[in-house]
């Protein structure tokens, strides 16, 4: 059965009791009636107790979903940080003194390729 079938169930069973209880009143049995309204009112909160701790322990199941979700997306993002940092550590752009060395290597380079090689004498 379905929630809903199980609470029109439920609607018609109280009202037949609220039925039965205006007859036990016109009949003069108070007591009786306000025994069975106590347990009435003590069985629907229970009822209404029950349905928090589900709620409860549903919101629980869904807030521990949310918490992998969130480990997950914190995983994630630490390693595209790292990838990230590795990325850069070898693709970086050169810095403006690293192109200057460049250069200054480059122009010495081609400044000593017209020199004559030389070698040590042992003319000592």
């Amino acid at each position: 059965m379905e929630k809903q079938d199980l609470q029109v169930l439920r609607d018609k069973l109280r009202k037949l009791q609220h039925n039965q209880w205006d007859q036990m009143l016109k009949e003069g049995r108070k007591d009786e009636v306000l025994l069975a309204l106590i347990q009435d009112t003590y069985r629907h909160c229970n009822e209404v107790d029950n349905m928090a701790i589900e709620l409860i322990h549903q919101l629980i199941s869904k807030f521990d979903e949310l918490n992998n979700y969130v480990n997950v997306i914190a995983n994630r993002l630490t390693e595209l940080e790292k990838l990230k940092m590795r990325w850069e550590e070898v693709n970086h752009p050169p810095t403006q003194e690293e192109i200057k060395a460049e250069q200054l290597n480059q122009w010495f380079d081609h400044k000593t390729d017209d020199l004559p090689d030389l070698k040590p004498t042992n003319n000592a």
